[in-house]
């Protein structure tokens, strides 16, 4: 009996580990085409940040002041702006920075967001009151305002913009957690939990984070196309990412503004260029919810129709080995 519990065990671990990988992946690109080419896209941008120093033709800050302004040709592949530089090596560089900039604010979100919110959720009472009642007074200011306010007070830079981003707009997403939390906390195997004498830490880690991670994925894919355009609006009045480092919220709200008539293209590649990050990142963060999220139909953890059939399959398959298995105990 025990050789059976034991194959039995293994078999699991095996299915666990060679299966959940590959059954995500085929059912991406085979039920989400939106969603793997939202993929595909950032990882593009991604790469396009990273290797910029050898996709770039120029740097992005070479001035060639006789080619102001020219329009898209063979030489310049998106035409150059007000200062004569180079608009596909500025757009690439702008990736990178634009990319860091949105990514790290969006994780430290996500971070700030699932910490306060399942945190206050989950122990409620009077605690989760003062909490949420400064989340509501950090709520009624524009955050607009409040990142004013913190930029003019620690100044411009990339790691500041990150931080302000990231934890002002955390604070304020931190509800969609909290409401997780209480419906969470009241399933059956959270009291189970309890009574085992777990403690707060493990059972908000170990039993709630990963119940939430679905609206984590979507709360990130949704923020980041926010956080993007708060860069580019901090830019715009002179608190953003400091020149001459190209981003391209700066690339859109600098000089850009005044010769949009004559030179369209100078604020049309930046705008570009962040539609596309956003559709692709909210394409491919509601594609992998839609997957891995067990209350969702064709979810992996609710046994879609694709994985219902295998996880059907499989435990023929282990049933026929614990069966061989017993037999020749038996025999024994």
């Amino acid at each position: 009996m025990n050789q059976t519990t034991e194959v039995a065990a293994v078999t699991g671990e095996n299915i666990r580990k060679s299966s959940a990988l590959g059954t995500f992946l085929k059912r991406l690109f085979k039920e989400k085409p939106l969603g793997t080419m939202g993929g595909i896209l950032v990882l593009i941008l991604l790469l396009a940040g990273i290797f910029a120093d050898v996709i770039a033709p120029y740097e992005y800050a070479d001035v060639h002041p006789v080619d102001r302004l020219l329009p898209p040709s063979s030489t310049y592949i998106l035409g150059t702006d007000g200062a004569g530089r180079d608009m596909f090596s500025r757009i690439v560089y702008g990736a990178r920075i634009s990319m860091i900039v949105g990514l790290s604010a969006t994780a430290l979100y996500t971070v700030v967001s699932t910490a306060i919110g399942l945190i206050s959720g989950y122990i409620g009472g009077k605690f989760d009151i003062i909490l949420q009642r400064f989340v509501d007074a950090w709520l009624c200011f524009p955050g607009m305002v409040i990142y004013l306010i913190v930029m003019n007070l620690i100044g411009a830079g990339m790691l500041q913009i990150i931080l302000v981003l990231g934890i002002g707009s955390g604070i304020g997403g931190s509800r969609g957690a909290r409401a997780w939390a209480f419906w969470i906390k009241e399933i059956a195997y959270m009291d189970a939990a309890r009574a085992l004498g777990a403690s707060t830490l493990r059972i908000v880690l170990r039993h709630m984070l990963p119940n939430v991670l679905p609206m984590v994925i979507v709360s990130f894919s949704m923020a980041i196309g926010g956080i993007i355009l708060a860069e580019a609006s901090l830019s715009f009045l002179g608190f953003g990412i400091p020149p001459p480092y190209p981003s391209w919220g700066q690339m859109i709200s600098g000089q850009s503004r005044a010769i949009m008539e004559r030179a369209p293209w100078v604020p049309l590649w930046p705008g570009v260029a962040i539609t596309l990050t956003i559709w692709g990142m909210n394409m491919f963060g509601d594609a992998v919810r839609d997957l891995i999220d067990p209350r969702l139909r064709g979810g992996i953890g609710g046994l879609g129709s694709y994985g219902s059939k295998k996880v059907a399959k499989v435990l023929k398959k282990r049933d026929a080995m614990i069966t061989k298995t017993r037999r020749r105990t038996e025999r024994g």
